[in-house]
């Protein structure tokens, strides 16, 4: 099967997305499909992922002009499926999804986080942002054959579901036999810490809680990559690192801080890529909602502390759950059987054949 893995993402970045698009051509290169990636968003001298790349203009000439190089270029690889995570409409999308059968990836409720980034802060550009999102989305789902969505709770709803298009689930993944860096012990005597990254901005990360953590929980260290703020006593910013230089931080701490605050986003369950790098790393993780990758198991692994953080942050349990977790290590096998790539990969193929067949 050739695969089209069609992008509109700043691929000079090394971040989560870009690190999983990797991760997920890596793996269908693995099961012997021919697969090419083709970066619509713009033309960068380091990509941190290998696609064809196009200059399609400004925001405005990219809606409204075709990019015949794009075009011509994937006439020539003439993929089975055309794959994309989901991005607004513009003219060389829609000629594409006409052209190919094709699949959209879904990775959020792209209707409510508009909402909630304008209440967040109401700004001119954020109210024009929410009316795009109304008229954009429409004809992409519209022309799609197939929705792989990352949690149960996305499939559901209505703003998906309303299309009526065939869907899978496909949690987000880790390749948990390429990830090299694992976590230490600390010292004995050493003050506990925890470790949060996110980017900036986003309130259902819930930075906030990790505030009230810190301000409660004095005898440990809070450490926040990805946001800037005012450091305190025991809480930290980081601001935005590249990889190798915020794992330098993590190595110093014991347990991971996941998302806590998904309920702003009138949501409960989520798949973060972080967080299957916290356990791919082998550490512990206080999240905020029910992750799809244990939707499945009767209970949760004892290295993952859920806590519904909507009306108070219950530190009690938190401190139980540190102190419990902080020596301990969760090997590849325990992590991998929830997150590991070669298992979820699999299963977005099978949709994909689903699709083609």
């Amino acid at each position: 099967m050739k695969i089209a893995y069609l992008l509109n993402y700043p691929i000079e970045r090394e971040d989560g997305v870009t690190l999983k698009i990797r991760t997920q051509m890596s793996q269908w290169k693995k099961s012997g499909h021919e697969v090419k990636a083709f970066n619509m968003f713009e033309v960068v001298e380091n990509p941190k992922v290998d696609a064809s790349q196009y200059y399609c203009g400004n925001w405005f000439q990219k809606k409204l002009k075709l990019s015949n190089d794009l075009i011509q270029d994937m006439k020539t690889f003439a993929p089975d499926i055309l794959y994309f995570r989901f991005t607004y409409w513009n003219r060389t999308l829609g000629k594409l999804q006409k052209n190919y059968r094709n699949i959209i990836e879904i990775n959020s409720d792209d209707v409510s986080e508009v909402k909630l980034n304008f209440i967040t802060i109401p700004t001119l550009k954020r109210a024009g942002i929410v009316i795009l999102d109304h008229f954009l989305r429409k004809p992409v789902l519209l022309n799609t054959n197939g929705l792989v969505c990352v949690t149960n709770e996305l499939a559901a709803k209505q703003s998906f579901s309303r299309f009526n298009k065939q869907t899978a689930v496909c949690p987000n993944s880790y390749d948990c036999s390429g990830e090299s860096f694992r976590k230490n012990i600390a010292p004995k005597g050493s003050r506990t810490a925890l470790f949060f990254i996110g980017s900036p901005g986003q309130a259902w990360h819930g930075v906030d809680h990790i505030l009230t953590m810190a301000a409660e929980l004095k005898q440990y260290d809070f450490h926040v990559v990805g946001e800037t703020g005012n450091d305190t006593e025991n809480m930290f910013f980081h601001g935005y690192l590249e990889r190798e230089e915020y794992l330098k931080i993590m190595l110093e701490c014991s347990i991971c801080i996941g998302t806590l605050a998904l309920y702003r986003k009138k949501l409960e369950e989520a798949s973060p890529l972080k967080v299957r790098e916290y356990i791919a790393c082998g550490y512990p993780v206080i999240i905020g909602y029910r992750d799809t990758a244990f939707e499945d198991s009767p209970g949760l692994p004892e290295w993952i502390h859920y806590q519904d953080f909507s009306h108070n942050v219950n530190t009690a349990e938190i401190t139980d759950f540190v102190e419990k977790m902080k020596d301990y290590i969760v090997e590849e096998r325990e992590g991998a059987q929830f997150i590991d790539s070669r298992i979820i990969e699999n299963k977005r193929v099978i949709f994909f054949e689903e699709i083609l067949f």
